[in-house]
């Protein structure tokens, strides 16, 4: 049975297509209640790891996520059709990441991300 699903008044589109990978990405886990707060976790991690929670997991990812085997995480390889909410939190990030190099202010609001339209021009 499909949940009812409220989302906020905007205007919503797709802007570009998403390749995902064929082959398995290699990222860090760990069970979800051995860290119940994500924020502390987040706050004692650099800026190159990202931690998100799905269902009874924790995974971590990111340019030096091999660091969090410190904290009990474990290297695991899994397609990223597997984890579906995960692999659309990446890609909302990377999408975050491209309009804050492109001069865009992001403004984040409970879990919701809006872009201001005022860019510096060049």
């Amino acid at each position: 049975m499909r949940e009812n699903l409220k989302i906020e008044h905007g205007i919503y589109l797709n802007l570009f297509p998403v390749d995902i990978p064929e082959h398995p990405a290699d990222l860090m886990v760990i069970e979800r209640n051995l860290y119940p707060d994500l924020r502390e976790l987040r706050n004692e991690l650099k800026n190159t790891i990202k931690v998100y929670a799905d269902e009874d997991k924790i995974y971590g990812y990111g340019a030096d996520a091999i660091m969090l085997k410190d904290k009990g995480f474990k290297k695991i390889e899994i397609s990223l059709y597997e984890v579906p909410r995960l692999t659309g939190r990446m890609i909302l990030e990377g999408f975050i990441n491209k309009v804050k190099s492109d001069s865009y202010e992001v403004i984040e609001k409970k879990g919701r991300c809006k872009y201001s339209i005022g860019m510096i021009l060049r």
